[in-house]
């Protein structure tokens, strides 16, 4: 990913595990992932920006290693309903930031040689009713358009890098 290109402020990171919060929301949803050779990575804040567009929480992508997938993280707490029009729960509104956001950043991307993995982590446990996010628009569209992997980290689940 051409990140320095990236129009936002830059944070690195190599801290074993990586951890990155969204506790401002009330959410206390938590990315954890493992990083035993203290790779250095960049991370970004879109949402931050606070535009129309929906954006998901980080954008994590690795400076020792370009090998290493890049992550469009979103931070969500329950799968509750939401009232806006656009989604109708907490989770397929997350699958929608993570869409708009690659969107926004895929000309960033190198689609041919790059994947991308797009994360949902959640500060719930594993439920079988959580596993119906395959059914939402949000996720499908996300599905159909991206060059990468999408997982669902429930609260004590770590990625690996």
């Amino acid at each position: 990913m051409l990140y320095k290109l990236i129009q936002l402020e830059q944070y690195e990171i190599s801290d074993d595990p990586i951890e990155l919060n969204d506790y401002s929301s009330g959410s206390y949803a938590l990315y954890k992932a493992i990083n035993t050779h203290h790779l250095v990575f960049i991370f970004f804040r879109p949402d931050q920006r606070r535009e129309t567009e929906p954006r998901c929480d980080y954008i994590l992508v690795s400076k020792d290693d370009q090998c290493i997938p890049s992550r469009f993280i979103e931070l969500k707490g329950d799968n509750q309903p939401r009232k806006e029009r656009c989604c109708k729960t907490e989770w397929d509104h997350a699958f929608h930031q993570l869409f708009c956001t690659y969107q926004g950043y895929e000309t960033y991307i190198d689609t041919q040689i790059e994947k991308i993995i797009f994360i949902l982590s959640t500060s719930i446990e594993e439920q079988r009713i959580a596993a119906k996010f395959k059914k939402y628009r949000w996720y499908r569209m996300l599905q159909e358009v991206a060059c990468g992997e999408i997982k669902v980290l429930y609260r004590n689940d770590y990625d690996t890098i």
